[in-house]
């Protein structure tokens, strides 16, 4: 957790102050998470005009709303508006800002909280926070971090009439599973009518940093197999939690919904070799960084950006 801390005419930092999921360990985020991130100014006695927070997300990072829990604490002072609540106090644009495209990776990056005036007839110094949330993408530059040597960072700039204050978050890491899927056949060359026997081995590979979820391996058999269901044996490692098995007269897929890291499964069966040959058995594997169910399939987190 962090904290992002500004105060006019003084410091202004910024920090990240929760996430939406267990599975990796600050500073490392996984593609799909949603970070919650503060940024607070220190307000003296008397008016500001024009105060704005402008934050520049990374590539990489897309702004996803207001928090919906906590958006803005003002404590005892009078906003002229707020931006989380009134549409046109919030703009959200690409960056750079040049970038109209919609469809653009850099799409919600650059975010503005227009305040207007702000007074404070408290007679103490009275703080102004906003919480908001930002989403990692799916895309390339994220893959553990390929894109990123120093990590991924945004910075936010408080402005007024008469003064500005600039601060940055920490950075974090894009961290992501990556499996690996080996399939030995039992004997290489056989006769028609007779049996083969198949395994199945999947692992995390050597790059893989973070745990899989919703890890689903598929295997077809094509025409000239005659597959037998009730051989089907799945086996894993301790930590791997049982699969759910799904057979047909031709199908597998074994559906696991946490793989941690440093786990393996092990599938076995037989079919027939009915022929004629060749034939090539050729199985998948697919997973995703964080556990998507239940939500609805290929919905973007944002709307402002189509890779979240």
């Amino acid at each position: 957790d962090d904290t992002d801390t500004d105060t006019l005419a003084s410091g202004n930092t910024k920090s990240l102050t929760n996430t939406n999921q267990t599975g990796s360990a600050s500073p490392n985020v996984l593609i799909g998470e949603i970070l919650t991130y503060s940024i607070r100014v220190d307000i003296p006695v008397g008016t500001i005009n024009n105060l704005k927070a402008v934050d520049a997300l990374d590539h990489g990072l897309a702004f996803v709303g207001c928090d919906p829990t906590t958006p803005i604490s003002a404590g005892s002072l009078i906003l002229a508006q707020n931006p989380c609540i009134t549409a046109s106090a919030l703009t959200v644009q690409n960056e750079p800002t040049t970038d109209t495209n919609p469809a653009s990776v850099d799409a919600g990056r650059h975010i503005t909280f227009d305040f207007g005036q702000v007074q404070n007839t408290s007679g103490s110094t009275q703080t102004l926070i906003v919480n908001y949330q930002v989403i990692v993408l799916d895309i390339f530059d994220n893959s553990n971090d390929v894109g990123h040597a120093r990590g991924l960072n945004n910075s936010v700039v408080w402005s007024w009439e008469g003064g500005s204050l600039t601060g940055t978050a920490p950075n974090v890491h894009v961290v992501e599973p990556d499996l690996s899927i080996v399939k030995d056949i039992d004997p290489l060359v056989a006769e028609i009518g007779s049996v083969v026997a198949y395994t199945i081995q999947i692992e995390h590979a050597s790059a893989s940093a973070a745990p899989a979820y919703d890890v689903l391996l598929t295997d077809t058999t094509p025409a000239g197999l005659a597959l037998n269901p009730s051989s089907v044996v799945v086996n894993g490692t301790a930590g791997l939690p049982t699969a759910t098995v799904t057979t047909t007269a031709s199908s597998i897929d074994v559906l696991w919904t946490r793989f941690p890291l440093g786990e393996s499964a092990t599938i076995t069966f037989q079919a027939q070799f009915v022929g004629p040959s060749p034939v090539i058995n050729s199985a998948s594997v697919e997973w995703s960084s964080i556990q998507i169910d239940p939500l609805p399939a290929m919905q973007p987190q944002s709307p402002y950006n189509r890779y979240s």
